[in-house]
């Protein structure tokens, strides 16, 4: 009796570790799949900073300085 009961024991023991390891190796593929997507948004979120300086600098060059719009506006009045 004492050995079905020890051998049932350890059969649910071994359930119980496979269903741990399962779910560990489930999460290490979902993490991995979260780092590979935080990296592909950052790597985009820095195209769309780097694209929205560069439009920055482009107006920056073509439109006059401030002081002088200023000062034009100055004299109108």
């Amino acid at each position: 009796m004492y050995t079905y009961g020890g051998g049932i024991g350890f059969a649910l023991m071994l359930v119980v570790a496979g269903v741990s390891f399962r779910a560990y190796r489930s999460k290490q593929k979902a993490n991995e799949i979260i780092f590979h997507q935080k990296e592909l948004v950052e790597m985009k979120q820095k195209e769309i900073i780097d694209s929205i300086n560069y439009a920055c600098r482009i107006q920056k060059s073509l439109l006059p300085p401030e002081t002088y719009i200023n000062k034009i506006l100055n004299k109108i009045k």
